[in-house]
């Protein structure tokens, strides 16, 4: 019963991606689990501790000074 949950999706995002540049793939993907992360808080009123938060800050400093 859950190989269609997890089939589904992963055909859907491989028609996606020949329908979408590689810029924007890999935009999105940087982009995504922050925006799920700022959802969670901001929407659903998920509770943050401060580890949480200092781990979102490290992956985020990590990407940045990656890009420098």
């Amino acid at each position: 019963m859950t190989a269609p949950v997890t089939i589904i999706p992963l055909v859907l995002f491989a028609i996606a991606l020949n329908h979408t540049s590689l810029i924007v793939t890999g935009l999105a993907q940087y982009i995504e689990p922050s925006l799920q992360f700022l959802l969670a808080i901001m929407i659903f009123g998920e509770h943050i501790n401060y580890a949480e938060l200092l781990c979102f800050s490290a992956v985020w400093f990590g990407v940045v000074s990656m890009h420098i």
